[in-house]
């Protein structure tokens, strides 16, 4: 489902309504994948009215990692970064379980197969989200694509461009 409008976000160091967290259609990550994420759960306890965050600091801390592979600075330390995340989250107010995506990425507005030089780009995003799979059971499927080698592009690192092979195969599983 499409994340709702009414949502804020985090983008380059302010908090800006999530119509208005936009990047450019020349931006080096769009052209040639050049950008890092995590995908965090937090989870809603009603009984307590509390929303809890999982492994919000290891996530940061894969991120930091993945990044220094491809070269993009990010605007703090995984506790900088966390405190941001928990900001969000209280600004958005939600009761439910919630799906939390920052990215870092590169910027630059370049035609350019390079990492060195470009400027950086970091944002946030949050929204509703219930389960991600099926609790009544998985069809497990072998795809004729296969993973990527470690050699060819970091798959120890979660780069955006290599989740095309994760997609296609998927989409494989999907047709049959």
């Amino acid at each position: 489902s499409e994340i709702p409008e009414a949502c804020t976000a985090y983008l380059d160091g302010a908090f800006v309504p999530f119509a208005d967290a936009k990047v450019s259609i020349a931006t080096h990550a769009l052209q040639y994948g050049t950008g890092v994420f995590e995908g965090i759960r937090a989870y809603w306890n009603a009984p307590a009215e509390q929303l809890y965050v999982f492994r919000l600091r290891e996530h940061f801390e894969r991120m930091t990692r993945s990044c220094r592979i491809v070269r993009i600075g990010l605007p703090g330390d995984a506790d900088e970064l966390s405190a941001i995340v928990l900001e969000l989250l209280r600004r958005n107010a939600f009761r439910s379980d919630v799906y939390i995506r920052p990215l870092a990425y590169k910027a630059a507005r370049v035609v350019k197969v390079a990492l060195h030089g470009l400027r950086d780009g970091f944002g946030i995003y949050a929204f509703p989200m219930g389960g991600y799979l099926s609790t009544g059971g998985l069809a497990a499927h072998t795809t004729t694509w296969r993973r990527i080698s470690d050699e060819a592009i970091p798959a120890r690192a979660k780069v955006s461009g290599a989740y095309i092979n994760t997609a296609l195969a998927v989409e494989v599983n999907l047709e049959r």
